[in-house]
């Protein structure tokens, strides 16, 4: 079971709703990062910025994951696919709009070049027709992602196109049960506030997404038996809101004995983005979050970890922080 997630096909990761459920399943985000940027990390966006600062994403440099051996194959079947005529105007329509790191090329980039299927652009960058760029970014998420020490899932945009997603059957059922047991806010979570859920929860993650995977498995095994999607999904997610009802109805009682633990300051809504400027941390003062001591064998329950991001991330209303002990 994998741990991590691999954005793509951006070097920075987008400012979006759906990756707040990615942030809440995944121990970390990873993202394909020129090593340049390293030295240069203004080179990112603010966004980018506070999720590596609160190491909510991970970089890996191309460099030292990719195999050269590997890129020269991906270039010889690039080869193949644009000698034929009609499948050249296909995937050359539309022009070179799209930039490439020449770090994530190693060394091919003249060659692509001699195709015709690249060009030279400003710097340390080539631009691509956008389906070969794509396609190639979706090459070089499945490369990494399988490498030793990475441990992701390849994850994209709904916005970069099924067709270069690397997502499976898989994938569709988990961004399903996601849906259900993360509901995306209206309001704006900041990366503060995200981070900090994380690090007082995080120990609750491993059991809740082994949960996840498992009912993904048994949901794929039941649609194979009577090809009716829509059905077992619906009759999986009856039975994961009990469960949720359930776990709720038990903390309603164990949510007592309330110690003062530490400050988060709510951010106003407003704007369009998922997460609002940087909200910084406070010890006292604001709007005090409750830390609420839990009933041992509920927080043990895998969809305790869905219920508290709910109560203390997705709904807005407060802040709550299990007891350590």
């Amino acid at each position: 079971m994998k741990s991590n997630a691999l954005y793509y096909p951006y070097i920075d990761v987008p400012n979006e709703k759906w990756l707040l459920q990615t942030f809440l399943y995944w121990d970390k985000v990873i993202s394909i990062v020129p090593m340049e940027y390293a030295y240069q990390p203004e080179k990112h966006s603010g966004f980018m910025r506070r999720l590596l600062e609160h190491e909510l994403v991970e970089p890996v440099f191309p460099a030292q994951y990719v195999r050269h051996k590997r890129l020269e194959e991906y270039a010889d079947s690039l080869e193949r696919a644009l000698s034929s005529e009609s499948r050249r105007r296909r995937l050359l329509s539309g022009g070179f709009v799209s930039d490439i790191h020449v770090e994530k090329l190693q060394g091919i980039s003249e060659r692509l070049i001699a195709l015709g299927a690249a060009e030279a652009s400003d710097g340390y960058w080539v631009r691509m027709p956008k389906q070969i760029a794509n396609h190639f970014m979706a090459f070089i998420a499945r490369e990494i992602s399988n490498c030793e020490g990475v441990d992701a899932d390849p994850i994209t945009s709904k916005l970069f196109g099924p067709k270069f997603n690397v997502a499976s059957e898989r994938n569709r059922i988990r961004k399903d049960l996601l849906g259900f047991l993360f509901p995306l806010p209206d309001q704006q979570i900041s990366v503060e506030e995200l981070a900090t859920f994380k690090l007082h929860n995080g120990d609750l993650l491993q059991r809740f997404r082994h949960f996840v995977e498992k009912e993904v498995d048994t949901i794929r095994g039941a649609v194979q038996a009577d090809g009716d999607y829509e059905g077992v999904l619906e009759r999986a997610l009856a039975n994961i809101g009990d469960k949720v009802e359930e776990i709720k109805d038990a903390l309603k009682g164990s949510w007592k004995n309330i110690t003062y633990k530490y400050v988060v300051p709510i951010v106003g809504a407003g704007g369009t983005y998922a997460f609002p400027p940087a909200a910084p941390l406070f010890a006292l003062g604001g709007a005090v979050g409750p830390m609420l001591a839990r009933n041992a064998d509920i927080i043990n329950e895998p969809l305790a970890y869905s219920v508290f991001a709910q109560e203390e991330v997705l709904s807005k209303r407060s802040f709550f922080s299990r007891l350590f002990k």
